[in-house]
């Protein structure tokens, strides 16, 4: 919820430090959705975890989420 609060917040002319923080959240966040991800792979196995759609989905949000990091 606080991540979805915190790109909605965003609007066209906010002071640089709005900008800052609001960067500083997405990697956080980005990290801790990455960090969830791989240890419901360890906790869970490969196959099992790929069988699960919503594993799926969550996982290319977050593979995104990453490459979308990168282009910073």
């Amino acid at each position: 919820v606080i991540n979805t609060l915190s790109m909605g917040i965003e609007y066209h002319g906010q002071p640089m430090s709005l900008t800052n923080a609001l960067e500083y959240s997405n990697l956080v966040f980005t990290c801790l959705f990455a960090v969830e991800m791989i240890l419901k792979i360890i906790a869970e196995g490969c196959l099992p975890y790929i069988k699960n759609a919503y594993n799926i989905f969550d996982g290319c949000i977050v593979v995104m989420s990453v490459v979308e990091l990168q282009g910073h």
